[in-house]
Order: C-alpha cells, then structure tokens, then sequence
C-alpha cells in the first residue's frame, strides 16, 4: 500500500469508530468579542472526544433492553461464520463486516441525541488490533 492509501486507510477507520465523538467547545464572552472583531479567524471549535466501550456477549436468545431510541454509527463487525469449504466439510472463517447506521430502541418514544466525551488510556480491542496488523482477512 502506498502511503495515500494508508492514510485514507486509518481515516476512515478513525470515523467508522464506535466510541468517537465530536462536542462543541464553548468560548468565554471575551473570545466571542474577539472573533466577532476577526470575522476571518476560525470560530466554531469542536473537541474529538473517544471513549471505546465493550460489551460482554449475551447468552443466546437474550437481548439487551433498551429504554429509550438513540442512534447508533456506522462501524465494523467482527464476526465467525460456519462456511462449506471445497469438500463439503464446515470450518469457522472470521469475518469483518460493515455495519450501516441505524437507530436502536424504536419501540421508545424518549429520543435521545448522541453526546461525546474521550478519555485517554483505552485499550484497543484485540480482533481489531489483530484486524489493523494484517493477521485477520476479511
């Protein structure tokens, strides 16, 4: 890979992250007087927050709950699928899956937006690590 294709790489698996989130800054009554005398300067700041969760896996057939309807981004899915290889015999195959936008407790009528907040010191999940370093195809 080139270096434009790993930079395009590690962008789009910046923004497909789970625990990213971008929150407006607010600035003191002073900088708001400056900006307005400097039209020119960059105004609207944002501060990326990143807070990664992990959830533990549910028994089969249990679900989670969910109290009110929230939004839920695009990201990727690691998962293991029992595939037909040549012979007929079935072997577990990893798989990284995409997984579109969507919305998570429609049944509730309460809707709450998506906030954002990053802590530093987080672990990276391990298949993802293993996923970044090449060890698991798609």
């Amino acid at each position: 890979m080139g270096p434009n294709t790993e930079l395009f790489s590690w962008m789009m698996l910046y923004c497909m992250a789970k625990g990213i989130y971008i929150q407006q800054e607010g600035l003191t009554r002073q900088q708001r007087r400056f900006y307005e005398q400097h039209p020119k300067l960059p105004q609207a700041w944002r501060v990326v927050k990143v807070e990664p969760k992990f959830m533990s896996e549910h028994s089969e057939g249990e679900g989670a709950h969910h109290s009110y309807r929230y939004d839920v981004i695009g990201h990727l899915r690691f998962t293991k699928h029992r595939v037909r290889e040549g012979d007929g015999v079935l072997v577990q195959k990893d798989y990284v899956e995409w997984v579109s936008p969507h919305q998570r407790g429609l049944s509730n009528t309460l809707y709450i937006p998506k906030t954002y907040s990053v802590e530093s010191g987080k672990e990276i999940h391990p298949r993802f690590k293993r996923y970044v370093e090449g060890k698991t195809l798609p």
